[in-house]
């Protein structure tokens, strides 16, 4: 005699679902886990790779300003050496000619601190024993051409960079390489060894901050 298959216990079916549940619950949570650990490694890679770029962008910022103010520097001594080199006695003792190369002088300095970076500019030397800055370029004459100067000729101002230059001397004279000093975040304090006619007198001198807010 056939049994007729009984239907399932409702018990069984809510037993079953509930199983069923807890296993979709257990994956779920899985998932969440892997989702977060995901998500919690792309924030860390995306942090050193910030922080990777910033020092990128901090080096090459702090390059181009130490290249960009000794490139300045070098072309003003560079300048100042050409026109002693080539100017004559026979120049210097017409009225007219002396009133060129002053004003030559003039222009030469004065084009450093018309550049927006440039604070300072000047030309170090040594007198009686004593380092002058030279920023005018009538003293600047007057000192090559007439053996004259006068010890007001040096700011107040510049007595942080006579003391840097003083405390780079000798290495300056002996290398006549470009020595760069940095002071603070963005500003250099460059010297270039200043040798007309093959002649160490001292050095250029420029105060460099360059202006990077457009970045």
């Amino acid at each position: 005699m056939n049994e007729t298959p009984q239907p399932r216990k409702s018990g069984e079916n809510a037993t079953r679902l509930a199983d069923q549940f807890r296993h979709y619950t257990f994956e779920l949570k899985h998932l969440l886990l892997i989702f977060s650990i995901m998500v919690f490694f792309l924030v860390i890679v995306s942090l050193v790779q910030k922080v990777s770029l910033q020092n990128l962008l901090y080096k090459t910022q702090e390059w181009y300003q130490q290249d960009f103010a000794e490139r300045l520097a070098n072309l003003t001594a560079s300048s100042l050496e050409l026109l002693l080199e080539t100017t004559t006695l026979e120049e210097v003792s017409q009225r007219e000619a002396a009133r060129n190369i002053t004003e030559a002088f003039n222009i030469l300095l004065s084009q450093q601190i018309l550049q927006k970076q440039v604070e300072k500019a000047g030309i170090i030397i040594e007198v009686g024993g004593s380092d002058l800055m030279i920023d005018d370029g009538y003293a600047l004459y007057r000192y090559f051409f007439e053996q004259k100067v006068e010890k007001t000729t040096s700011d107040p101002s510049y007595d942080d960079a006579l003391a840097l230059y003083d405390s780079i001397r000798q290495d300056l004279k002996q290398s006549e390489e470009i020595y760069s000093i940095r002071a603070g975040a963005e500003s250099f304090h460059v010297f270039v060894p200043f040798v007309p006619n093959g002649e160490f007198v001292g050095a250029v001198y420029v105060k460099n901050s360059p202006d990077f807010s457009f970045v």
